[in-house]
């Protein structure tokens, strides 16, 4: 009996890190439709409740993680996860376009926070339905 009480406490305890482990799936998305006539590149962090501007400089270098939304193309990307969102604060969005990146080098973007535009979401957006972006430049 105690053999079978101790291997159910053991088989618990098993199941519970198991699951702790478990990487959470990722749920929330933005669709960005590209209107210009060249492409641009996108790349989206959690900013923290005590952080509220997210800048390219926060980058060691780029790109990190990006992806580019070519010309007149719209692309829906997974930018997070609801869980960490609502623990830490929203997400934000930086967009370049191609012209901007070839325009300057990667240490005067960083250096000097260069970018085309930013976009914010909170939870709250995203449980809306406000979670497109129609690019159209400047």
């Amino acid at each position: 009996m105690r053999l079978n009480i101790l291997c159910i406490i053991f088989l618990t305890m098993l199941d519970w890190c198991a699951e702790s482990f478990d990487e959470p799936v990722p749920d929330l998305n933005v669709e960005i439709e590209n209107k210009i006539g060249e492409p641009i590149i996108v790349t989206s962090e959690t900013v923290y409740k005590n952080y509220e501007i997210f800048q390219p400089n926060d980058y060691v270098q780029l790109p990190t993680i990006m992806d580019t939304i070519y010309a007149y193309e719209t692309r829906t990307l997974i930018v997070g996860y609801e869980e960490h969102i609502s623990r830490h604060g929203n997400i934000q969005i930086l967009l370049w376009e191609q012209s901007t990146l070839d325009r300057f080098s990667e240490e005067e973007i960083i250096a000097k926070n260069i970018y085309d535009k930013r976009y914010k979401f909170s939870l709250s957006d995203f449980k809306n339905g406000n979670n497109r972006i129609v690019y159209n430049g400047k």
